[in-house]
């Protein structure tokens, strides 16, 4: 969970170094409601997510009888 939460602040750290990073995550952010602050808060939000709400969510829409598995073959060259 350390890991990911690291992975995660540091990849938008990295985006909002590009002008188009920058615009991209101000438009995500106040699409997802949370204003232009959102940008400014994202390492905060991320840092309270427990593994316990990654579990709930992980039930909710990762649902084993949905699972589906596919083999792609290629062609012998």
């Amino acid at each position: 969970m350390k890991k990911a939460i690291a992975y995660s602040v540091g990849e938008h750290e990295i985006r909002l170094q590009s002008r188009v990073g920058l615009v991209l995550e101000y438009a995500r952010s106040i699409y997802a409601g949370e204003g232009a602050e959102g940008v400014a808060n994202y390492a905060t939000q991320i840092r309270r997510v427990t593994p316990e709400q990654v579990k709930t969510v992980a039930g909710k829409y990762l649902d084993p009888a949905a699972q589906r598995v596919t083999i792609i073959r290629g062609i012998k060259k």
